[in-house]
């Protein structure tokens, strides 16, 4: 079949395939079937493998195992209290060994090395080098800003907890940073869906970036982020929009006026300026940008963004 030659094709069956990863992502530390999985994309198990790998990329459980060990490397960075193998059985491995042979697979050190050289990066009492290592460089949680560029502060932050709400969404996988353009054509592409459902003027209705992986973790290329609109749970979706629901649960809350090349900057704030002070740790969930359009645009160029990062107690 010449998916390439039939859009309408096409966008079935990366609607299909997307559905699978929204499943995938909910169920990284439950045992996930081949049957199970082609079951949640409705394409017979013998085809299912291979439909994946061509609309995804990768083999089916490659991307899963993947997923798992980027995973792990995020919750390693990011919470102290845990244990390796709790880390380990948190997400979907059978045993501390089988996950420390993938883990050294992947990353090329054992997860205790990682753990401590991350944690090291992160803390501001850690003696770094002024020009670090790339292998360095590809251990911090989240990226830093580039040379001569300076944090930039929210105008509030607050912790606040949230309710579960649903969102139809397209979404990108590969590269994203600093490019304006990739977001302007996946907003105005979501938009024109939307708005021949009347979906755009509904009461309450948000725009939002959710962001699905860890950017200091995984290959650019494998980066995945879904450009997004709040709709009522019940709405119908189709082609290459998809419909999930956000977790609800604590929350910090960053607001900031931002211009287009200050979004990593805001990043980088909430993490080394407000995260390590806070008292919280990042959550495993999705952090997520949402742009108020109440809120009036500056004559700078500022846009509000609020930056939402779900988070735990230390």
């Amino acid at each position: 079949m010449a998916l390439k030659n039939n859009p309408v094709l096409m966008d079935e069956y990366i609607m299909r395939i997307n559905k699978v990863q929204d499943f995938i992502d909910q169920n990284l530390s439950s045992e996930l079937t081949l049957q199970q999985l082609s079951e949640v994309a409705n394409f017979s198990a013998f085809h299912f493998h291979r439909i994946f790998t061509s609309i995804a990329g990768e083999p089916l459980f490659k991307y899963i195992q993947r997923l798992r060990l980027e995973k792990a490397a995020s919750l390693l960075a990011s919470n102290r209290k845990k244990s390796i193998s709790e880390i380990a059985l948190d997400c979907g491995f059978s045993s501390q060994a089988c996950f420390s042979r993938a883990f050294r697979s992947q990353f090329g050190k054992s997860a205790g090395q990682f753990r401590s050289d991350t944690l090291c990066l992160n803390s501001k009492e850690c003696k770094m080098e002024s020009n670090p290592s790339k292998e360095n460089d590809e251990l911090l949680l989240y990226n830093e800003t580039e040379p001569g560029e300076a944090a930039v502060a929210p105008t509030d932050i607050t912790v606040t907890e949230i309710t579960p709400f649903t969102v139809a969404y397209i979404r990108h996988t590969g590269p994203y940073k600093k490019d304006e353009d990739l977001f302007a054509r996946l907003f105005r592409k979501l938009y024109k869906w939307a708005d021949a459902r009347d979906l755009t003027s509904l009461p309450g209705a948000r725009w939002l970036t959710i962001y699905h992986c860890d950017p200091g973790v995984t290959d650019d290329n494998n980066l995945r982020i879904s450009v997004c609109l709040t709709v009522p749970k019940e709405t119908p979706v189709d082609g290459v929009v998809g419909k999930m629901d956000v977790l609800g649960g604590k929350y910090a809350i960053a607001r900031f006026i931002l211009r287009s090349d200050q979004y990593q900057q805001a990043w980088d704030y909430l993490f080394y300026n407000w995260l390590i002070n806070s008292g919280y740790q990042p959550d495993d969930k999705n952090s997520f940008e949402l742009y108020p359009y109440e809120e009036d645009r500056r004559q700078d160029g500022g846009k509000a963004v609020h930056i939402y990062l779900p988070v735990t107690p230390l």
